[in-house]
């Protein structure tokens, strides 16, 4: 259950709450009515741990009745850094972190002293931060007791005058991140096509969105053979999710934003391994994001029409399933060539990036869990950018870096479509190994009818196996915050 924030102004010494959470770096100085309380002490044992406000560093200390709260824990910033977006994915670490350490000292109300004269931005970051740090998934966890500890009301405590506004925005973007780690985490099971579909109708029915879903019938009727060809060795018939946010007055353009949904991949006839298998319930990373941004948009409003797909299909092996070798005519009438039936996640894009251009989007914006070769390439730090229109992908990478989110652009050269020939279609839907990742994003790019097109490959992003500040293990809701970022900041 996600805790209950409010605003305070004034001296956060005064709150009178189970635990007071505090910042510092090694340039700052715990504040003056603080120090005092413990005469001295606090700081003399923070010189004794070698606590210097290092990125990273926690600590808490009982007050023993000295304040009005039980425990003080007091988190390190480190030094403001000037690149964009860093000092408040700094914030977003440090009092994730702390809020964390808070819960695990038995505190269920807390007080939140922001940096002095922090802004709207870096309050709304650090309530992002407290809250998605408190995120857990407990579907299939047997029992209905609550968890022991859990923190229930946050005070955040700061000067600014928009400190309310900022607040209820660090919240809305929060729960779009967590609605996102939701069905991310959810099991295959549980979100076939048809399920994700009426997921998304109830999401967009409670945010006011407008939704459409087009099933199995109306895709064939519309020629949308790419996601019919991936979906059709599977029981659970395919499904393209289209969700639309109307600004109040003109808006100043169109965004379309697409997301890969297959809800489990096992490769198809081109089988995966056991051990790749395993971890395909995260497949749908992108219609992920795409409906935690939807649903944090509705709230947000920004002033630009927003266009939501999710391309919703299981990869599955049976007797009705794609080959490789078939041949594909997709809805913009080019044909291709299935190179392998395992490099199913940019032909379900292929149908739905044509259809958002069609649809009337003046931008076009993709996510998918796309390529292993992104992650041979660049890990599982940074999302992989790709791009028919470097103005357009300039703006979002600066969007993405002021969310806190690491994108690193990839080449688009022409010479690298020499993979995608096919002796018997217009393309072959795989590249070879070399520039795998290149190779598909230029694929997806022979679809988006000249509009343009940012694509991100999420692939390694979507989940992780280790614990972050304010990420646990699994989803983590990869580029909901980018996107919000760069709605709200489109002209």
């Amino acid at each position: 259950m996600a805790p209950t924030f409010s605003t305070k102004s004034g001296d956060a010494a005064k709150a009178k709450t189970d635990a007071l959470i505090l910042s510092l770096s090694a340039t700052t100085a715990l504040p003056k009515a603080i120090d005092k309380a413990f005469g001295g002490q606090l700081t003399e044992l923070l010189e004794a741990r070698g606590f210097n406000g290092k990125a990273g560093e926690v600590a808490a200390f009982p007050t023993f009745g000295k304040l009005g709260v039980r425990t003080v824990v007091i988190t390190g910033t480190g030094e403001r850094s000037n690149e964009p977006g860093r000092w408040g994915e700094g914030l977003r670490r440090a009092y994730g972190a702390a809020i964390k350490r808070a819960r695990d000292e038995g505190a269920r109300t807390v007080a939140v002293a922001t940096p002095e004269k922090a802004g709207s931005a870096e309050i709304s970051a650090i309530v992002e931060g407290l809250s998605l740090a408190l995120y857990s998934f407990t579907r299939y966890k047997s029992g209905t007791a609550a968890p022991k500890k859990q923190i229930e009301t946050i005070e955040i405590w700061a000067s600014d005058k928009k400190a309310a506004a900022a607040v209820t925005h660090g919240e809305q973007v929060a729960a779009g991140v967590a609605l996102a780690r939701d069905l991310v985490n959810t099991i295959s099971n549980d979100k076939t096509p048809p399920q994700i579909a009426d997921w998304a109708e109830q999401v967009a029915k409670n945010a006011g969105l407008q939704c459409r879903v087009l099933n199995q019938a109306d895709l064939a009727a519309g020629g949308y053979n790419a996601i019919l060809t991936v979906g059709k060795g599977s029981a659970a018939e395919p499904r393209l999710i289209e969700m639309i946010y109307e600004p109040k007055g003109k808006a100043q353009k169109t965004v379309a934003l697409v997301g890969k949904t297959i809800t489990f991949d096992s490769g198809g006839l081109d089988l995966k391994s056991a051990d790749g298998m395993y971890s395909m319930k995260t497949d749908m990373g992108g219609g992920a994001a795409v409906l935690g941004a939807m649903h944090a948009i509705a709230a947000l409003q920004p002033k630009v029409k927003v266009i939501g797909l999710m391309t919703a299909a299981e990869n599955m092996p049976s007797g009705t399933a794609m080959r490789p070798s078939d041949v594909v005519t997709a809805l913009n009438g080019k044909t291709f060539e299935i190179g392998n039936t395992d490099a199913e996640g940019r032909m379900v894009l292929a149908d739905a990036v044509t259809h958002a251009a069609r649809a009337g989007a003046d931008e076009i914006i993709d996510l998918a869990t796309l390529t292993g070769a992104k992650m041979v390439a660049i890990g599982s730090i940074a999302v992989g950018s790709f791009s028919n229109d470097q103005a357009f992908q300039e703006r979002f990478l600066g969007a993405a870096a002021e969310a806190g989110e690491r994108v690193w652009p990839f080449p688009m050269w022409d010479e690298y479509k020499d993979g995608l020939k096919s002796e018997i279609a217009d393309l072959k839907s795989t590249g070879g190994r070399g520039g795998g990742a290149i190779t598909a994003a230029l694929f997806i790019g022979e679809f988006v009818e000249g509009k343009p097109w940012v694509h991100l490959d999420i692939a390694g992003n979507a989940a992780s196996d280790t614990e972050g500040p304010y990420s646990p293990k699994g989803a983590t809701g990869v580029m909901v915050r980018s996107l919000l970022n760069y709605v709200e900041s489109a002209t």
